[in-house]
């Protein structure tokens, strides 16, 4: 069984689902190499290693640096479970509708090799899995868990999610708190208060309660006791939660932050005029609340939210480091045949356009922090491939990318899913080829997409001219190698298939980046030649569209190699 074409485009990273595209398998190796995938959600690049000032990140720097980093990879949309695995405007449950598909883990664990593949925290989002059935428990709880070992579409032998580690104090000792002191003090009603306050520091007494913590724990855990069987090739999955919001972390993670200057901490300036998403013209962008809903939000300015949010990034850069301290500590052997990503799920606008939160087509929501550490044995079977070593690449990426390369990588034969006759469909191409030239850009450029306000009818009705609720404005970001062109273009969600309608753009931002993150906006003067000609190259990309998985974008370099 196929997925629509409205659900294959988003659902990335973890999922193959979108092009027929399919890149040459590399050779076969002896052992199959392990993955350890390593999920942060939220995570804007703010990280020493992308440049920053401020935050305090030595240990997922120090991972970034025994590979290769993307500096311009690209979530398709900028949303948990979407960029995880959930389609925009995908009613139902995964499972309900795409019973015979594989994720990531499935297919390595329905491979001739059959991989163990274990998930711990948040790697999948319950919310794409969860059941109609009420009474149906266990897909809630344990998302795509295989109920045995003859199971063909599932995921995980094993998997611990957040809900569980917040019920059972089996899996960590004590049960996780989301007010790690005001819950061991008893206050059983703050507990409950999942809105509680946006900003929430502690001492470090008491942060064998936190969340992440016990992802770490329970990661480092079955890291070991996957590692104690070398004949076994395995997958493991370790997702954090922070820094999304609210932010909880120690004391000495607020503390490493309090004198930092404001001006160091404060967002870019607004863009006065003529964007589409945040103006007040017909087209206004969604409501979302993820920041009002929290109860001491307005108590806190923007440097003290920008504060909050690298409390929780310092956090997790400490938990990261013990995990992969654990994993220096595994046999060798299993070491050296292991396979390394480091992912955020998707970024996070830190005050910006005067937004806390994501959910919009523009960089700081969908650049994402992300690198690729590969096997010592596969990097051992050709030198060149050391080149990318401790580098990086400015190419446009997409994580949809990491699937078809982690297959690449290990050398699995692509021509058709585990289990199923069926040709193998999946979204994005590998990217094993940056590891010899990180500027072989593999694609001409990375899309994202979110729609606009659905809700109001008028709104909907100038963009798409039409008032039937299955139209929706869609917003499109084609992000090459030195530019972001953003079209918004209506979309029939309830096609059979959804391609945009490309004749009726109806709003156009272009913007330039002398380097990722670093932007200048263009509001309509066509006098500067080259974001004249960055608009008509970027527009030709949109309106040749031929399919709803835009796979002309794969296979050809960005008409900006040179620029930037």
């Amino acid at each position: 069984m196929r997925a629509s074409p409205a659900t294959r485009r988003t659902l990335q990273t973890l999922v193959a689902l979108a092009t027929a595209l399919v890149a040459t398998a590399a050779p076969s190796v002896e052992r199959p190499y392990n993955v350890l995938f390593i999920a942060i959600d939220d995570l804007q690049p703010v990280l020493g290693a992308y440049g920053s000032q401020v935050a305090e990140t030595p240990n997922m720097d120090a991972l970034l640096d025994r590979g290769i980093r993307f500096e311009n990879i690209q979530a398709a949309k900028a949303e948990c479970a979407p960029s995880r695995i959930r389609a925009w405007g995908f009613e139902g449950t995964f499972r309900e509708k795409n019973a015979n598909l594989h994720t990531m883990p499935g297919w390595l664990r329905n491979s001739e090799s059959k991989y163990r593949t274990v998930g711990v925290g948040k790697i999948l989002d319950t919310r794409s899995f969860s059941s109609t059935d009420e009474d149906d428990t266990t897909t809630i709880n344990k998302p795509d868990i295989c109920e045995d070992e003859d199971d063909k579409f599932c995921s995980w032998d094993e998997y611990y999610p957040p809900k569980e580690m917040r019920t059972s104090a089996e899996l960590c000792g004590k049960t996780v708190l989301r007010w790690p002191t005001a819950g061991e003090n008893g206050d059983e009603s703050l507990e409950n208060d999942k809105n509680y306050a946006l900003e929430y520091s502690f001492d470090s007494a008491y942060q064998d309660r936190h969340l992440d913590y016990c992802v770490r724990k329970l990661g480092i855990e079955k890291l070991q006791e996957l590692a104690s069987n070398a004949s076994q090739p395995w997958f493991l999955g370790v997702g954090f939660v922070q820094p999304h919001m609210p932010w909880v972390a120690r004391n000495e993670d607020f503390g490493a932050y309090r004198t930092v200057p404001d001006s160091l901490l404060n967002p870019d300036p607004l863009v006065e005029d003529g964007t589409t998403w945040f103006s007040d013209k017909e087209y206004s962008a969604r409501d979302n609340q993820e920041l009002s809903k929290y109860g001491n939000q307005d108590d806190l300015d923007d440097s003290d939210r920008v504060r909050g949010y690298y409390a929780g990034t310092r956090f997790i850069d400490e938990q990261i480091g013990e995990l992969m301290k654990a994993f220096d500590e595994i046999d060798e052997e299993v070491r050296q045949n292991t396979l390394i990503i480091m992912w955020g799920d998707h970024g996070f606008h830190l005050g910006d356009r005067g937004l806390f939160g994501k959910k919009t087509v523009y960089e700081h929501a969908t650049r994402v922090p992300a690198g690729i550490v590969p096997p010592e044995n596969w990097l051992s079977l050709d030198s060149a491939r050391r080149n990318g070593i401790g580098s990086y690449s400015t190419c446009p990426l997409d994580t949809v990318d990491f699937y078809p390369t982690v297959l690449d990588m290990i050398g699995l034969d692509r021509a058709t899913q585990s289990g199923s006759t069926d040709p193998v469909v999946l979204g994005g191409t590998s990217l094993t080829g940056l590891f010899e030239d990180t500027d072989a850009c593999p694609r001409a450029a990375a899309l994202s997409e979110y729609e606009n306000q659905k809700t109001t009818s008028s709104v909907r009705k100038a963009c798409t001219g039409k008032t039937n609720s299955n139209w929706v404005c869609m917003g499109y970001s084609i992000r090459s190698k030195c530019y972001r062109l953003i079209v918004y273009m209506p979309l029939n969600e309830g096609s059979s298939d959804p391609t945009p309608d490309t004749s009726k753009i109806t709003a156009v931002e272009i913007y330039r980046y002398a380097e990722p993150g670093v932007w200048e906006y263009e509001d309509g003067d066509t006098s500067d030649a080259e974001m004249s000609n960055a608009e008509t190259q970027l527009t030709n990309l949109v309106t040749s569209l031929t399919d709803s998985d835009w796979t002309h974008l794969i296979g050809q370099l960005p008409f900006d190699m040179d620029e930037c």
